[in-house]
Protein backbone atom coordinates (compact mmCIF):
# COMPACT_ATOMS: atom_id res chain seq x y z
CA UNK A 1 0.00 0.00 0.00
CA UNK A 2 1.54 3.43 -0.91
CA UNK A 3 2.30 5.84 2.23
CA UNK A 4 0.11 8.91 2.51
CA UNK A 5 3.37 11.08 4.17
CA UNK A 6 6.28 9.66 2.85
CA UNK A 7 8.92 11.69 1.32
CA UNK A 8 9.76 11.47 -2.45
CA UNK A 9 13.37 10.46 -2.84
CA UNK A 10 15.32 11.71 -5.83
CA UNK A 11 16.01 8.70 -8.67
CA UNK A 12 12.41 6.94 -7.72
CA UNK A 13 9.44 7.00 -10.47
CA UNK A 14 6.37 8.88 -9.54
CA UNK A 15 3.04 8.22 -11.54
CA UNK A 16 0.28 11.06 -11.48
CA UNK A 17 -3.18 10.41 -11.91
CA UNK A 18 -5.32 12.99 -12.87
CA UNK A 19 -9.12 13.74 -11.85
CA UNK A 20 -11.13 16.75 -13.05
CA UNK A 21 -14.56 17.79 -13.78
CA UNK A 22 -16.08 20.46 -15.72
CA UNK A 23 -12.47 21.25 -17.71
CA UNK A 24 -10.53 22.01 -14.84
CA UNK A 25 -6.85 21.47 -15.08
CA UNK A 26 -3.80 21.31 -12.64
CA UNK A 27 0.03 21.23 -12.89
CA UNK A 28 3.27 20.23 -10.31
CA UNK A 29 6.18 22.09 -10.38
CA UNK A 30 9.38 20.73 -7.67
CA UNK A 31 10.91 23.60 -6.76
CA UNK A 32 14.39 24.09 -5.57
CA UNK A 33 15.63 27.62 -4.55
CA UNK A 34 12.73 29.23 -6.17
CA UNK A 35 13.61 27.50 -9.36
CA UNK A 36 11.39 24.77 -10.99
CA UNK A 37 13.78 21.74 -11.83
CA UNK A 38 10.43 19.93 -13.27
CA UNK A 39 6.62 20.46 -14.04
CA UNK A 40 4.72 18.24 -15.10
CA UNK A 41 2.58 20.80 -17.15
CA UNK A 42 -0.76 21.36 -17.71
CA UNK A 43 -2.97 17.93 -17.19
CA UNK A 44 -6.57 17.17 -17.50
CA UNK A 45 -9.08 15.00 -16.78
CA UNK A 46 -7.81 11.13 -17.12
CA UNK A 47 -3.78 12.12 -17.39
CA UNK A 48 -1.66 9.69 -16.61
CA UNK A 49 2.27 10.85 -16.33
CA UNK A 50 5.04 8.89 -14.81
CA UNK A 51 8.47 11.04 -14.24
CA UNK A 52 11.54 10.91 -12.11
CA UNK A 53 12.02 13.25 -8.67
CA UNK A 54 14.62 14.47 -9.50
CA UNK A 55 16.47 15.96 -6.60
CA UNK A 56 15.75 15.12 -2.48
CA UNK A 57 14.01 18.28 -0.83
CA UNK A 58 12.10 19.39 -4.02
CA UNK A 59 8.89 21.11 -2.70
CA UNK A 60 5.96 20.27 -5.15
CA UNK A 61 3.91 23.74 -6.07
CA UNK A 62 0.63 22.59 -6.87
CA UNK A 63 -1.68 24.62 -9.44
CA UNK A 64 -5.09 24.01 -9.97
CA UNK A 65 -7.25 26.11 -12.65
CA UNK A 66 -10.56 26.37 -13.41
CA UNK A 67 -11.96 26.07 -17.22
CA UNK A 68 -13.06 29.43 -18.85
CA UNK A 69 -16.59 29.21 -17.77
CA UNK A 70 -15.52 28.79 -13.75
CA UNK A 71 -15.76 25.81 -11.39
CA UNK A 72 -15.34 22.25 -11.60
CA UNK A 73 -12.46 20.35 -9.46
CA UNK A 74 -9.30 18.69 -9.36
CA UNK A 75 -7.62 16.02 -7.49
CA UNK A 76 -4.42 14.22 -8.69
CA UNK A 77 -2.53 10.89 -7.08
CA UNK A 78 0.93 10.74 -6.73
CA UNK A 79 1.94 7.06 -6.39
CA UNK A 80 5.75 5.44 -6.04
CA UNK A 81 6.40 3.40 -9.19
CA UNK A 82 7.01 -0.33 -8.25
CA UNK A 83 9.39 -2.43 -10.03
Amino acid sequence: MPSVFGAPVAGQQYTMKVSATGGATMKIDLMVNNAAVYSTGVQGDGATLTFTWPVNGAAPYVWSYSAAQGGGTVTATLTAVTQ
